[in-house]
């Protein structure tokens, strides 16, 4: 495994948002992609507007699953603060895997490396 460094970029809820947003991103997939549903105008495509479909649905049924269940709500001992960050970042995350959006935010980043640089202390 290579290291690229950019381990210093990031802090331990960082680490903890990128893991728990790579787990849900796909959850409760049923194979289909956005287009089919936009296609067919079914009920995902109804309830989130035809706008990354299936990332609204995983993580509707990532957070939903959270807080209903106190046995699986591993965000439950953070600050009110802490968890409007979590929220925010996965929900980011997530709807960052949906490829239509792909090359605009490989764009928006690399516009960001370009203007901060790679020195982490900068």
């Amino acid at each position: 495994c290579y290291d690229l460094g950019i381990g210093r970029f990031f802090d331990p809820m960082d680490y903890f948002v990128a893991v728990l947003s790579a787990i849900v991103h796909d959850l409760g997939h049923d194979g289909r992609n956005n287009a089919y549903h936009v296609s067919v105008q079914d009920e995902l495509a109804l309830t989130y507007n035809d706008r990354s479909v299936l990332e609204n649905y995983h993580l509707s049924l990532t957070f939903k699953m959270l807080v209903r269940d106190t046995s699986t709500n591993m965000l439950q001992g953070l600050s009110y603060a802490q968890l409007a960050i979590v929220r925010r970042e996965v929900i980011d995350m997530v709807l960052g895997t949906d490829m239509s959006q792909h090359f605009a935010r490989v764009g928006d980043f690399s516009r960001l490396v370009a203007s901060l640089g790679r020195d982490a202390e900068a």
